[in-house]
């Protein structure tokens, strides 16, 4: 048999894998999802985690003095005004700490080195690890919703016209964290232990954004550094939305739309930018292999 004959089969042209951005980002999309759907019991037990929470405060606003949520322009009931805050603040977590979160068990395992011996931009990995983590947190902000609503009888203004309000609101109090989110990414990579400064980000911002309080009752001084959040601006709006029948024509909403938004123009570039320089950095030191 000629030579040729031999090497034939192995001439064809070499068939590789599609490499598209859009392919990526599903590819690793459709990989979490299956890692989700597979512990059914972790997520029935986290959602139940959401209900009783909530149940929790129902029970603490009655001791809650109603003239400081009217005041406010939230209504009078505590129980619809925690349980916004508590519902929305997983769209907080998801934004701040999931990425590192899930880069943190990858490189304890050694799948993230792996990873980069592939084709796959650093962008796609951001993007498909972020949507897969904000298909989480709508499944257990819905789940919530729906306890304190027709469990609980929590009195929300619920039209098409809140709904899609409130829709775009969640959209732009996303945007305004995901940057904050890669730069928690980037410190991983470079310092491997940054979920306690993480935690204390997402409990402060919790804290003084008034996901269970008016920030009226806060000291002058801490108010201003609430201020200082977009988590803050985009939790007024969502309750103004839900709680006082508010719309897009609203001048609060749209002030809070729009600061939202300038921190998602500044945060989400800055961030990419410092999750690549940090895994350039991991690569040349030979880190990305473990933790």
């Amino acid at each position: 048999m000629r030579v040729d004959e031999v090497l034939a089969p192995f001439k064809g042209k070499e068939k590789t894998a599609p490499h598209s951005y859009f392919h990526q980002i599903t590819s690793i999309l459709n990989a979490r999802l299956k890692i989700f759907v597979s512990y059914k019991i972790w997520v029935l037990v986290e959602l139940l985690n959401s209900v009783v929470s909530i149940a929790i405060y129902y029970f603490f606003g009655v001791m809650v003095e109603s003239e400081e949520l009217e005041s406010a322009g939230y209504g009078d009931s505590y129980l619809a005004f925690a349980l916004i805050g508590i519902a929305s603040q997983t769209f907080l977590w998801t934004s701040v700490a999931r990425i590192s979160f899930v880069l943190r068990v990858e490189l304890q395992e050694g799948t993230f080195e792996a990873l980069n011996a592939t084709r796959l931009r650093i962008e796609s990995y951001l993007l498909g690890q972020t949507l897969a983590g904000f298909v989480l947190s709508t499944w257990f902000f819905t789940g919530a919703m729906l306890s304190g609503i027709f469990v609980l009888s929590a009195s929300l203004t619920l039209t098409p016209e809140t709904i899609i309000t409130s829709l775009i609101i969640i959209f732009f109090m996303i945007l305004a964290h995901l940057g904050i989110g890669f730069i928690a990414a980037g410190g991983i990579l470079i310092l491997k232990r940054g979920e306690p400064l993480i935690a204390l980000f997402g409990v402060l911002t919790q804290f003084l954004s008034g996901v269970l309080f008016p920030l009226g009752v806060l000291p002058p001084e801490l108010e201003t550094v609430a201020m200082t959040l977009p988590f803050t601006y985009a939790l007024r709006s969502l309750r103004f939305a839900l709680l006082d029948e508010r719309s897009l024509s609203d001048p609060t909403i749209i002030n809070d739309i729009i600061i939202c938004g300038i921190f998602a123009l500044v945060l989400i570039p800055f961030g990419i930018w410092f999750f690549r320089k940090a895994h350039n950095y991991a690569k040349t030191r030979g880190t990305l292999g473990h933790y």
